[in-house]
């Protein structure tokens, strides 16, 4: 159970820390906050769940959330102290205790860099300790603006492991050579506008880009998987279902291409009842599992028991 709700700059919330029992009502009158409280719960849900950078930017980005009101606001509410220091302002900082364990994340926006994602905001500090309070014997793990991360060990010595932050990386040759293939003579650009992105599409002889909404399904559908295909963090494996829905057969050998490079830096699996797509795979030295169904098994074609993999399964105790 929760104990304590910590909560500072979210749009009205200049500074609360609310004590949480079992049952609690929230009430006020119109416009006192009731929804700016509500929605700094569901930001903390959704950073519980690596979700706070999209959060954030449904709401329209980090700098629409931050209090924007005098820096000097609050100040004699609690002997003649002011709730927040100055400079707090820039900073969204949400947290939570309970019995077992708190947890507090410090929000703001990045340095100035000649970047796009300059918007983006960064978690510049992030502690897990035991217990209902914050002090340094009870700290489990915290990271800061310095990129670290420090896990306690059980003797109490702390482990550091470095991170690192990439930005605006990834092959754009291959992104290009992935738009040329598909579309000969063509290009894509991104243009930002109030911290919003948009994709278009330039192609010969038209005389401006084509937006997102003005191209057909299908060429939205490949400029997607051209995204998926080519993100400069690749997950471990990738699973398509039927790929091939919605392209233009010419489509077909572009996508093959883009599985093929893809398939250098994660796993795939490509799920396919087009033969077009299983060839052009097949050329590019894709391995091909063929099933069939045999009196109401599905088996693979031309497989022996010689054939499978090592497998053993454990026995029952």
């Amino acid at each position: 159970m929760l104990t304590a709700l910590a909560v500072e700059n979210y749009r009205s919330l200049r500074r609360l820390v609310l004590p949480m029992e079992r049952l609690n009502v929230v009430t006020g009158a119109n416009g006192s906050g009731k929804s700016n409280l509500y929605r700094a719960l569901r930001l903390l849900a959704d950073s519980a769940r690596n979700g706070a950078v999209a959060a954030l930017a449904r709401e329209g980005g980090l700098a629409s959330t931050l209090w924007a009101g005098s820096p000097g606001a609050g100040r004699s509410l609690r002997q003649g102290r002011p709730l927040v220091q100055g400079g707090n302002e820039r900073r969204l900082l949400l947290g939570f205790a309970g019995d077992a364990f708190g947890y507090a994340m410090d929000l703001g926006l990045p340095p100035p860099a000649p970047t796009m994602f300059g918007s983006d905001p960064e978690i510049k500090a992030e502690s897990v300790w035991a217990g209902p309070v914050l002090r340094p014997a009870a700290l489990l793990a915290d990271r800061g603006a310095s990129g670290t991360v420090r896990i306690r060990r059980g003797s109490g010595d702390w482990d550091r492991l470095p991170l690192q932050t990439i930005r605006e990386i990834g092959d754009n040759q291959a992104m290009d050579d992935a738009i040329g293939h598909a579309f000969p003579g063509s290009s894509i650009e991104i243009t930002g506008d109030g911290g919003r992105f948009e994709l278009t599409l330039r192609q010969p002889g038209l005389l401006r880009p084509l937006r997102a909404a003005e191209v057909s399904d299908g060429t939205l559908r490949y400029l997607l998987w051209a995204a998926c295909l080519l993100t400069p963090r690749p997950p471990e494996l990738l699973v398509l279902n039927e790929p091939e829905t919605s392209l233009h057969p010419d489509l077909i050998g572009p996508l093959a291409n883009l599985i093929v490079t893809a398939s250098a830096s994660t796993q795939i699996i490509v799920v396919t009842h087009a033969q077009p797509l299983v060839t052009a795979l097949q050329d590019g030295s894709a391995h091909t599992i063929e099933l069939i169904k045999e009196d109401g098994r599905t088996l693979v074609a031309d497989q022996g028991i010689l054939d499978e993999p090592a497998w053993h399964w454990p026995g029952r105790r």
